[in-house]
Order: C-alpha cells, then sequence, then structure tokens
C-alpha cells in the first residue's frame, strides 16, 4: 500500500501535495534532486561543523558550491516567482463563498451613500471608484502583485545583507570563490522571500475586510471594494447591524482613496521610508551560525518554524528604529485621518459609536494586516500611536475647522512627527508658532523688496542684485526710472506703468 508521501515525493507530506519551494531548495542545495523524497545517503552536510565553532571545513564547502551552482539552471524566473507566491497564497484559503447578488447591490448602495456622506465633511474630492463585492482569491489575486513590489526594496536589502553574513563567516582565503556564488544566494534569497510573502497575504486574506485594509489602497484604480463573507462575520462576532457595518467600512475605503488623490506623494513617501529601513538592514550572524547548526534539511517543517519564529530576521539597528518610527508615524497617521473623518461623516448611523470602538479594538488586538506587516517588515503598529492620531485630528477639527484637519496634507513638510503624536494638544500650538515665524520672515522679506523698489534699498547696485524686484519700470518712481534709464529707449511715466507690474516684487517672494 502506497503512503501519502510515496504518492507526492518531494512534497515534504504537505497537504494537497503543493510543491514546497524550500523543499527543493535544500533538497538541490543539499545533495537531492528535485521532487526527491530523500538526501542521498540520508546525510546532509553538518553545516555547523562547515561554518560554525569547529572551524571552517572547505571539503564541507566544495561539494555545496558544486550543488548550489547546479541549483542556479533551475532557478526561478521572476515570472515563476510571481506564480509560485500566487499559488501559495490561495492555498490559505478556506471557505471562500462567491457574493451573491445581493451582496453585490447592498455593496454598491452602501458606496453610493458613503460618498454622499464623506462631501458633507471634508472638501477633499471624490474620486473615481467601483466597488465590488469580493472573494478571498479575488482580493489575493488583485494585491499579491502590489504587495511585491511593497516589500521589494526589505528584499534587496535581505539579498545583500544574507550575503555579506554568510562572507564574514568564510576564512578570507576562500571569500574570492565565495563572492562567485553571490546570485546563488541572492537565488535561495529570494525564493525564501517569496515563499514568506504568498504565506503572509494567503493568512491575511483569511480576515482582512477591504481592498485598504492596511491604509494602502492596494488595487488598481478605479477597483476597491469589501470581502462580503469576511464582513458578515465580523458583524456577527462584534454583534453589529451589517448594513451599518458595510456602510461604515466604505466610509474608511474611500476617505483613503480621496486621501491618497489629494496627496499625490504620499505612496512615494510611505517607500522612501521603507527604503531607508531596508538599506539599514543587517543580521545577527552569530544567531544565524547557531541556527545553521541545528537545520536538518530533510525537516522542511522544522525549517518553516524557525523562519515564523524570527530566526533570520535581521538585528534592529539604529538606522532601522529611525526608519520604523517614522513609518510608524505616518501610518498611524493615516489611520487616525480616517478614523476621525469616517466617524464624522457617519454621524446618521445609530451604531456608530459601536462600529468605530469595534474596529480600533480589532486593531488593538494585533490584527491580520498588522501581524503580516510586522511578519514582512518587523513594524507592528502601535494602538496607542492611532488613538494620538485621531486625538490630534480631532482636536484640529474641533479648535478650527475641517479644512485645517485636511490641510496637513496638503504638503509633507506639514505632516505631525513623534513628538506631535506624544502631545496631540500642543501640536497646534506649535504648528501656530512656527507658522507665525513663517510670516515674520516673509514680512521682513516683503519690506526689504519694497524699500529696494522704491529706491531707498541703497545704491543701484544693491538694487539690482536684489532680482527683478528693482529693476527699472517697477517702482513706480519716474525720476528714478529716468535716472537709471542706459538704454536710450526713453524712461516710462509713471502713468505708462502697467498697474499690474508693481507688487511683482512681493508675489516673487512668496
Amino acid at each position: 500500500m502506497t503512503s501519502d508521501d510515496d504518492k507526492n515525493p518531494g512534497h515534504g507530506g504537505d497537504p494537497g501535495g503543493e510543491q514546497n519551494p524550500f523543499a527543493e531548495i535544500f533538497r538541490q542545495l543539499f545533495g537531492g534532486e528535485p521532487g526527491q523524497g530523500q538526501i542521498p545517503g540520508g546525510q546532509a552536510p553538518d553545516l555547523g561543523r562547515m561554518m560554525g565553532g569547529g572551524g571552517f571545513d572547505m571539503a564541507a564547502f566544495g561539494p555545496i558550491m558544486q550543488q548550489m551552482t547546479a541549483m542556479m539552471s533551475n532557478a526561478q524566473s521572476p515570472e515563476a516567482a510571481a506564480r509560485t507566491s500566487l499559488t501559495r497564497a490561495l492555498s490559505k484559503v478556506g471557505a471562500d463563498p462567491a457574493p451573491s447578488e445581493q451582496d453585490s447591490a447592498a455593496l454598491r448602495d452602501a458606496f453610493r451613500v458613503a460618498d454622499l456622506w464623506l462631501d458633507q465633511v471634508t472638501e477633499l474630492d471624490t474620486v473615481p471608484h467601483q466597488p465590488r463585492a469580493l472573494r478571498k482569491r479575488d482580493w489575493i489575486e488583485e494585491t499579491i502583485g502590489p504587495w511585491r513590489r511593497l516589500v521589494e526594496p526589505i528584499q534587496d536589502g535581505m539579498d545583500g545583507a544574507v550575503s555579506e553574513a554568510l562572507t564574514e563567516q568564510v576564512p578570507p582565503e576562500f571569500r574570492a570563490m565565495l563572492s562567485g556564488a553571490t546570485p546563488m544566494l541572492k537565488a535561495l534569497s529570494s525564493s525564501m522571500f517569496t515563499m514568506q510573502i504568498g504565506e503572509a497575504v494567503g493568512t491575511l486574506s483569511e480576515s482582512v475586510l477591504s481592498s485598504t485594509e492596511l491604509g494602502f489602497p492596494l488595487f488598481k484604480e478605479p477597483d476597491c471594494g469589501l470581502i462580503t463573507s469576511s464582513v458578515q462575520t465580523f458583524a456577527e462576532e462584534s454583534e453589529l447591524d451589517p448594513q451599518q457595518l458595510r456602510i461604515y467600512l466604505a466610509l474608511r475605503e474611500l476617505a483613503v482613496l480621496r486621501l491618497f488623490h489629494r496627496a499625490p506623494w504620499l505612496r512615494a513617501h510611505v517607500e522612501t521610508v521603507l527604503q531607508e529601513y531596508a538599506r539599514g538592514q543587517r543580521f545577527d550572524t552569530d544567531r544565524i551560525n547557531e541556527v545553521a547548526a541545528q537545520i536538518d534539511p530533510g525537516n522542511l517543517e522544522a525549517i518553516q518554524e524557525k523562519l515564523k519564529e524570527g530566526v533570520f530576521a535581521p538585528a534592529t539597528s539604529e538606522a532601522q528604529k529611525h526608519a520604523l518610527e517614522r513609518l510608524e508615524t505616518l501610518l498611524a497617521l493615516i489611520e487616525g485621518w480616517v478614523d476621525v473623518v469616517s466617524h464624522a461623516a457617519a454621524g446618521q448611523l445609530p451604531e456608530r459609536e459601536r462600529i468605530r470602538e469595534s474596529i480600533r479594538r480589532r486593531r488593538a488586538a494585533g490584527g491580520p494586516a498588522e501581524r503580516t506587516f510586522a511578519a514582512l517588515v518587523g513594524l507592528e503598529l502601535r494602538p496607542r500611536r492611532l488613538r494620538d492620531a485621531a486625538a490630534l485630528f480631532g482636536a484640529l477639527e474641533q479648535s478650527e475647522s475641517a479644512e485645517a484637519r485636511d490641510a496637513v496634507w496638503s504638503h509633507p513638510d506639514l505632516l505631525p512627527g513623534t513628538e506631535d503624536l506624544d502631545d496631540p494638544l500642543g501640536y497646534r500650538e506649535r504648528r501656530k508658532a512656527a507658522d507665525e515665524q513663517s510670516a515674520e520672515v516673509d514680512e521682513a522679506l516683503y519690506r526689504l523688496l519694497d524699500a529696494e523698489a522704491a529706491g531707498t534699498g541703497g545704491s543701484a547696485d544693491a538694487v539690482d542684485s536684489g532680482g527683478d524686484a528693482g529693476t527699472p519700470g517697477e517702482s513706480g518712481n519716474a525720476a528714478d526710472v529716468v535716472a537709471e534709464d542706459t538704454d536710450g529707449t526713453g524712461a516710462d511715466t509713471a502713468a505708462d506703468e502697467d498697474p499690474g507690474d508693481e507688487p511683482e516684487g512681493r508675489g516673487s517672494a512668496g
């Protein structure tokens, strides 16, 4: 009688017979052939002996290098890696009922109402959108590509860190040989990362509610939507009215789309901070040695468990801490603004407060979005930051206006920082002081330019060095213009001047 493992050699007993990328990598790397269930001879090279405390053993290293070279001939192309990641993600999906026509109609109504209500509480323009009632697999297929691109800087940093960490473990006389294996090491790292993305996105799809779960518009414009089965489950677990919950989630979804439309620099801003994090990525090489000595390439489940425990996660450097703090603050600001605007727009929902608090508790409990993001980039969104950001935007709305609340997103220089989240109520005073200081500088510059334009700012040379503000024909003083006429064309009189010229000096300063 044939066992399941005999029927599916090379799958490590993985349910469903799905080909496991780790199995192929390690079997090829440590002496097996693709699809074989056993490593020849039943033995794997002793990684601890090769790279650990027993000293570097070239006899063990040579065969590994040869097998790594053979592995490269079967390395996955980017297209194949994308398919592997998608297949892995889809394999994590459990029950996934298709939305009914009634579900689709209810969702369209919810988005229609949400768009009208948002118009009443924010001046941010509506954006074209096409709401869809989604299955979990729909969400995976739409977002797996954006997810891969979003974390690409992390993968690039990981590739470099792996190569550097392994190189440091090799005696100097053998490093030239290892340098030729850099593409192989990157292929290994890429395959591991591809599997991790698929695992994360697939797990996330089991409970994610919308296309902007993390505050990012992951779908291609103008698509957006809610996963109907997950929304229904969340409503039942939280004892919320499903119709009111749909409208509230539609408000949040459209608020994110409006925000990113208003601030087109926002996506690039997040990506820049991610790149800063990737550049600061470092591996704890002592920990790598410790794990390498314990890994059994024939036990793939153990390897995956080690990865889930963060064994190969980079040690947090000072550069990373700074980048993570910036990223955490930025994401908290996005979530805080969406929270305040959605709550203000939902005034007609009887369960508004309960829905808001249920969503906040969901985030505070470390929902799937936060856990997945933490697994990919080592970031955990602290609930305190989200509430502080909401408090900051709420204070701006109450003390000034909704316009002042939304104006924060007009330029990245205006974004609140960590200090402002620590003291949300003090942000307005600090912003006011900064605006007053800027106004004083502007006023001083205006006075200087006006003085030069009137001819009282010093010599003609000083006026010329002031730029356009002091050029002839703009001062309004006919005598001065005649005195400075050097081109022989004759001076304009004050009556001949274009009335629109006089403010030019003031306008150019702004």
